[in-house]
């Protein structure tokens, strides 16, 4: 029972049916899922093991909180093992095990397009690793890989591009999130941290706040607006294929019946209206980079990794 618990708890965890930082409360567990206080008490000691609850003086237990340092040394660790588990597939994997890994990832792809509920989504993703770490044949990786995923889902970038209330592609918008939003902070500081490696920013559309960030990164970069506004206007030349997929996914789906037209398009002024006032209000990115109290040292690291000599 109680590792049946442990279980649940942890894919509502990773599912993010919990939010971090909260509450995880012994007699809602227990009506949740019918159990004794003791084994709700037992499951959450092996989840704080985990690093995926923590306990507070005069709260309790809660969903741990990642700091932008941990998120980056997990993205770290993270490139290192999928890229041992990649190469130990290459090389071990059977005939089948790769039928199952092409069927697998087919799969995923699948309920992507199909607009199905997230839960599906992710665990049609945890059957791919599972087939990729079967192939590879080595369970130390498949462990420590699975608890590094766990604690990944945990990093607060995952909603970087919610539609969100109406007028949040206006660069009225994009200024809020530059001031108020503090996982801009956190997502510049991590891509600065693992930008060494070949590094995605992966997100739904590739506009609004991960447009913002994608911005400040290359402001850091120094380079010139018309640049960065040629960057960002990339995204409307995919924004007719990615709106009709989004009206296929239940989350999206109801927000673009509610919502203005104006949210699903990439216009120009927005960008360059949001680029002008950022440089009126804080000189530039780096101006913005100090006054929110971003490492200094980030520039240094992206230019470091992505800058010609």
């Amino acid at each position: 029972m109680r590792s049946q618990v442990v279980d649940l708890l942890r894919r509502a965890i990773v599912g993010a049916e919990f939010a971090p930082g909260e509450r995880l409360t012994e007699r809602v567990l227990c009506e949740r899922f019918a159990v004794s206080r003791t084994v709700v008490r037992e499951a959450l000691r092996q989840l704080e093991s985990e690093d995926l609850v923590t306990t507070v003086p005069q709260r309790g237990p809660v969903v741990a909180v990642l700091s932008a340092v941990d998120a980056a040394a997990l993205y770290e660790v993270r490139a290192v093992l999928e890229a041992l588990a990649g190469r130990a597939f290459a090389e071990r994997a059977t005939p089948r095990q790769r039928d199952a890994l092409r069927a697998a990832l087919a799969d995923v792809e699948a309920l992507l397009d199909g607009g199905s509920p997230l839960a599906d989504v992710l665990a049609a993703k945890d059957r791919f690793y599972d087939a990729l770490l079967d192939g590879a044949h080595n369970e130390v990786a498949r462990t420590a890989l699975r608890g590094v995923h766990a604690r990944t889902s945990l990093v607060p970038l995952v909603d970087l591009d919610s539609a969100g209330a109406p007028g949040e592609l206006t660069a009225t918008q994009y200024l809020d999130h530059l001031e108020h939003d503090p996982n801009l902070v956190v997502a510049v500081e991590l891509v600065a941290s693992v930008v060494h490696r070949p590094t995605v920013l992966h997100c739904a559309a590739g506009k609004d706040r991960t447009g913002v960030v994608t911005a400040l990164l290359l402001g850091l970069l120094g380079v010139a607006h018309e640049q960065i506004v040629e960057d960002y206007m990339v995204t409307a030349t995919n924004m007719d294929r990615i709106t009709e997929r989004f009206g296929r996914w239940p989350r999206y789906r109801q927000n673009m019946a509610s919502l203005p037209a104006e949210i699903y398009r990439v216009e120009e002024r927005t960008i360059r209206t949001f680029l002008r006032e950022l440089d009126h209000r804080y000189g530039g990115a780096a101006g913005w980079a100090r006054a929110r109290g971003v490492d200094p040292e980030v520039e240094r690291r992206l230019a470091a990794a992505l800058l010609v000599p």
